[in-house]
């Protein structure tokens, strides 16, 4: 076994390397990669997050499970020293561990954890940002903290990666990996659901208004369960969205053919495909402007 503090100790069980909290097993360690090191001092995102999922910089090691143990014992250990520098390890392992950390009581812990938390919440890594939205911890936060981010974050200029970022938000959201057994979208709670639409690089209203018909067939029932908890717990907010949309011409609506004697309306819908009709329908159609 080899201490890293206090509350923090590591051990080799069954060949696997295992983080212990106050000795009680806490997560299990996965794969050590190669040609890290090296780009840790390129730390606006979190080297380590960027570097895991850049497929060209990275690459496994092959190790003993001994060898593994002592580099996981090295990467904790200077994570330790740095004062959890969450840039220095991989998001989920840093912030289950500052979680972790802060119900035990380490003062280290409580001091950072927040700070820590925000700055990747303000980041422009969004698969980071989106992690820490499903696992909850925005509600960490008080109202006046999740105010304050909310309201720095809308006045952030995002840089754009690519043009199809709007689509990648949406797998990562709706689809997730393939060991998920609850889709992400069912475990995003009412702050990150209003973090994600106020965002300004995520956007998940509009996203969803725009790219909604290539989930719909395989997520339409999330799709739908998202738009209606946003009406139920916010009506005034997510009056004022449709609003917007419906002045911008973004939403498409059925094409007005005749209005007969008794001044019952009839529509062609034959324009419309099958997330639009059902998203007019349930919200629009009796909507007052």
């Amino acid at each position: 076994m080899f201490r890293i503090n206090e509350y923090i100790s590591l051990d080799l069980r069954d060949g696997k390397t295992v983080i212990l909290l106050e000795n009680s097993e806490f997560l299990i360690c996965k794969a050590v990669f190669a040609n890290i090191n090296g780009y840790l001092r390129d730390l606006e995102y979190g080297a380590v997050d960027k570097t895991i999922e850049d497929l060209d910089r990275r690459s496994f090691v092959s190790l003993s499970p001994e060898e593994e143990f002592w580099v996981h014992c090295s990467n904790l250990q200077a994570w330790d020293e740095n004062n959890y520098d969450t840039r220095l390890l991989h998001s989920n392992i840093a912030f289950p561990l500052l979680k972790g950390l802060v119900r035990l009581g380490d003062p280290k812990a409580i001091k950072v954890f927040k700070d820590k938390m925000v700055k990747k919440l303000k980041s422009n890594h969004m698969p980071t940002v989106i992690y820490l939205l499903q696992c909850g911890y925005l509600d960490m936060l008080t109202d006046k903290e999740f105010e304050v981010l909310l309201s720095e974050v809308k006045e952030k200029n995002y840089t754009f990666e690519i043009n199809t970022l709007d689509k990648i938000v949406l797998e990562m959201i709706f689809v997730g990996d393939d060991y998920d057994e609850i889709p992400p979208i069912e475990r995003l709670k009412k702050r990150s659901i209003l973090f994600l639409i106020e965002h300004p690089k995520l956007n998940l209203f509009e996203s969803l208004i725009k790219f909604g018909r290539y989930y719909f067939k395989d997520y339409g029932p999330w799709i739908l369960k998202f738009f209606d908890r946003l009406k139920k717990k916010e009506l005034v907010f997510f009056e004022n969205k449709i609003e917007s949309f419906l002045k911008k011409g973004d939403l498409l609506l059925p094409k007005r053919i005749t209005t007969s004697k008794d001044h019952i309306q009839r529509f062609d819908y034959s324009r419309m495909d099958d997330f639009a009709q059902v998203f007019y329908t349930r919200y629009l159609r009796d909507f007052k402007s």
